[in-house]
């Protein structure tokens, strides 16, 4: 039988007392191991020596508040409430934010609306407090798509087939108008992408299903097939069909949004919104202007005329 070497020393399980020992002991020389183990065996350890390890990261540098953070998001317990309230003002990390919303009572979150409602944690509250007294749900600080999870799940309002239909076109005119490399669409067949494809789209679709809007649906499809009708008449998607590209390209994307965009109603469009020749040079479509150089180039000049030159023939210039 071999002899126990140093190797084997470092493979086994300390006494968790030993390691908190050397966490908290900041001239021990050993934080650093001390730190890495805890982490590794937080999960299998009771729920009291989890409560004492949190606590004491939540004294630690910043890393170690965050990472306590993220524990407690998930492993809760009221008692922290007294130490959460106290880091307002002094700890402003994303983990902060997420677990203050996700963790403390009510009444210290509506407190600090203001601040913690900024961006999308103002839908992640809501789905939270909705419908409690005391939290009245702004429409205008939502994204479209989330607010139809809300009158889905929490039963906010109710919708007519007008305000559905109106819900879906602001879903596809802020896509547009953002040109998100973000936007994940399904392949439902087609050689293309349409609007209905997009994520955000179809996840709005299925809430107007389940809540009974049949009448906005169906128009909403019948809108999208004049969509993919310009789609596939069009140069660009004629230009793609040579192109041995496996599934969605960027290109596909872009040419989906500019045949949406061409498509809405103008009452969706909005005075600030980029000028349809923004939208299209940020598309970076398959086909260039000529310049009077007979270079390619994307920017354009006020009153200018435009003339789209296919790629192909723009590579033989």
């Amino acid at each position: 039988m071999r002899g126990k070497t140093q190797h084997d020393e470092g493979r086994r399980n300390r006494p968790i007392a030993t390691l908190i020992e050397w966490y908290t002991d900041k001239k021990s020389g050993k934080v650093s191991v001390a730190r890495q183990e805890i982490k590794r065996r937080f999960d299998g350890l009771d729920w009291e020596q989890q409560k004492q390890i949190m606590s004491l990261f939540l004294d630690g540098c910043k890393t170690d508040r965050q990472w306590a953070l993220k524990q407690l998001y998930w492993n809760w317990d009221p008692d922290f409430e007294g130490r959460i309230a106290e880091m307002w003002g002094k700890e402003d990390s994303f983990e902060y934010v997420c677990t203050v919303n996700h963790c403390m009572p009510m009444a210290f979150v509506l407190q600090h609306l203001d601040v913690l409602g900024s961006g999308r944690n103002y839908f992640h509250i809501c789905q939270r407090f909705a419908g409690h007294e005391g939290l009245e749900v702004d429409k205008s600080r939502l994204a479209p798509v989330d607010y139809l999870a809300l009158v889905h799940h929490k039963q906010i309002a109710t919708l007519s087939d007008g305000e559905a239909l109106d819900l879906l076109f602001e879903i596809v005119h802020q896509l547009c108008c953002t040109i998100s490399s973000e936007v994940y669409a399904r392949r439902g067949g087609e050689l293309f992408v349409t609007p209905i494809d997009f994520e955000p789209v179809r996840r709005a679709l299925f809430y107007l299903q389940e809540l009974n809007c049949p009448v906005a649906i169906e128009r909403f499809e019948q809108w999208n097939e004049r969509v993919r009708h310009d789609i596939g008449a069009s140069t660009e998607h004629r230009n793609t069909q040579d192109e041995d590209t496996p599934g969605f390209s960027h290109k596909d994307f872009n040419i989906a949004f500019k045949y949406a965009y061409l498509n809405l109603d103008d009452r969706y469009k909005k005075a600030d919104d980029p000028s349809v020749l923004d939208i299209l040079e940020r598309m970076r479509l398959d086909f260039y202007v000529r310049s009077e150089l007979g270079q390619p180039r994307y920017s354009f000049e006020p009153g200018e005329t435009i003339k789209y030159v296919p790629r192909a023939a723009m590579l033989n210039c």
